[in-house]
């Protein structure tokens, strides 16, 4: 971690962190902040413009720092070390990060990041929990400094309102906070800013006089007709065009004008009847123009209904559409095209979002969201496949389903081609002695198929046995069977003397020589 030496809130610190992707703003790049919107920081790290601070925030902004220097020594005392507030950069996979620290120790083992408390965070630390929003910044901390932990605390500044938690380094919020700098920075490099929405009003509308009727048995006064023509003209000039935000506010406005027109002709109705029995064309116009009220009413509200939803429509196939491309993309970028579906909510974050404004900043952090998931697989993807394209090309028939692999972790991945390498060896070892012993098995019998082939006589006269052994040979007795062969000649020998046993045994000896050097 590189340290700089910026005081917290001074122009060189409002500078170094518009250069850089800090850790205070990584609840919001990843739609989690509870302050700001993922699209209000691109819009300000775009155009390099930030709200005004009225002198509420300010206060709340002073008193966080206040207590954050009051709760420093209460953090210390649990850590049992000093610690230092300071800044820190550090570039990761070209990401310029920073992260301004509460505190870190000396040898920059611990972090500390200290929070105002209030109701939602006190419920939550008594539970053991941390905000999803902070995890991520104290993250990136952890990931700049090399910290192995960090302390947690929100307090006003005493020992009787801290409380903490601790922090450590989860590696999927890792990854997640990565990937979704990256495309923030995509995001950031792509933006064209728009005018911000301002806060709609609806229009001026035309008022209507209020009616009176004065009857003594006979309509005496009235301004009816005005009332006619003045409702009649306002009618007319309603629209029912709905695109913008302003449409609708001006929409429901009308609606409501017309309802309280209604309302008027009603009671003004009823007052008459108060005083006379019967006036059938004082009565007739008033129920004719309270009923092209409510038709217009009622058809202006279904419109404002109907264009709602159609707009909602719209926002929402236009995500999916970006998505769709974004996800296409990053197949046409693999060696083989295998990215899967990524599940997407496009319509339940915007349930509860009334203006077209609120609709598109919920679509687009949710589309952010789904390309930061969707970039963070392809990579996965990518390694996964350089992993296995090498094992692939030696073993070409162990990965079919290769695509599908190549979705899986890394280390499913590792176990998964050391098993089927491991099998395939295993197979081809037992396949090859297979071979080997059916082999020598054939080998076997066709030397049992084979004739038995009588030497060819030697070249060399064979000496002869001496006149005393030449009578027990003769008598010997033909025998076909080798063992019965032996047994015979062991007989004969034995019924030798000893000096014809002697002569015998030379003989062999010659003969077995002679043959020797013949072959």
């Amino acid at each position: 971690m590189k340290t700089v030496n910026f005081a917290q809130g001074s122009e060189s610190w409002h500078a170094h962190r518009s250069k850089h992707f800090n850790a205070s703003d990584a609840p919001a790049m990843m739609g989690l902040s509870s302050y700001k919107t993922r699209s209000q920081l691109l819009h300000e790290m775009a155009t390099g413009h930030t709200p005004d601070i009225d002198a509420g925030t300010q206060k709340l902004f002073d008193d966080g720092h206040n207590f954050e220097a009051l709760a420093r020594p209460i953090a210390e005392s649990i850590i049992g070390d000093d610690l230092f507030p300071v800044v820190g950069t550090l570039e990761v996979d070209g990401l310029p990060l920073s992260a301004s620290f509460d505190g870190i120790t000396m040898d920059e083992s611990v972090a500390f990041e200290h929070k105002s408390l209030n109701k939602t965070l006190a419920e939550s630390l008594q539970n053991g929990v941390i905000p999803e929003q902070y995890q991520v910044q104290m993250e990136q901390q952890l990931l700049i400094s090399g910290a192995e932990k960090c302390l947690f605390m929100a307090s006003k500044g005493t020992a009787e309102t801290a409380l903490h938690a601790w922090y450590h380094s989860d590696p999927k919020v890792r990854e997640a906070l990565l990937s979704g700098w990256k495309q923030f920075r995509e995001d950031l490099a792509n933006y064209r800013p728009t005018e911000a929405a301002p806060v709609v009003v609806a229009s001026p509308i035309m008022q209507l006089p209020t009616l009176f009727v004065e009857l003594t048995g006979r309509v005496e006064s009235s301004n009816l007709a005005l009332f006619k023509s003045t409702a009649l003209e306002m009618i007319a000039g309603i629209s029912t065009e709905l695109t913008t935000d302003q449409h609708f506010a001006d929409a429901k406005e009308r609606v409501k004008n017309l309802k309280e027109g209604e309302e008027e002709l009603e009671r003004c109705k009823r007052a008459a009847l108060a005083k006379t029995a019967s006036i059938e064309e004082l009565f007739q116009t008033m129920d004719y123009i309270r009923e092209t009220m409510r038709q217009k009413r009622l058809e202006l509200d279904k419109l404002v209904t109907k264009r709602e939803e159609a707009i909602r429509i719209e926002l929402i196939q236009k995500a999916q559409a970006s998505l769709a491309e974004y996800v296409a993309g990053k197949n046409r970028g693999l060696d083989i095209p295998c990215m899967p579906a990524i599940a997407s909510n496009f319509p339940g974050v915007i349930k509860s979002k009334r203006t077209i404004a609120s609709i598109e900043d919920a679509l687009n952090t949710e589309l952010a969201r789904c390309k930061i998931e969707a970039g963070a697989i392809a990579d996965k993807i990518h390694a996964n496949l350089q992993t296995l394209k090498p094992v692939a090309t030696e073993y070409p028939t162990l990965f079919p389903d290769m695509a599908q692999v190549a979705q899986k972790s890394p280390e499913d991945v590792a176990n998964l081609i050391a098993s089927r390498v491991a099998a395939h060896k295993e197979a081809e070892a037992k396949r090859a002695e297979a071979k080997r012993l059916a082999d020598e098995a054939a080998a076997a019998k066709a030397a049992e198929a084979q004739p038995v082939v009588a030497p060819a006589p030697a070249a060399a006269p064979v000496a002869s046995l001496p006149p005393a052994s030449a009578p027990h040979i003769a008598a010997a007795p033909r025998a076909k069977d080798p063992d019965e062969v032996l047994n015979t000649i062991a007989n004969m020998v034995r019924a030798m003397s000893a000096a014809e046993q002697i002569e015998v045994l030379n003989f062999a000896i010659a003969v077995t020589t002679r043959r020797s050097k013949a072959a």
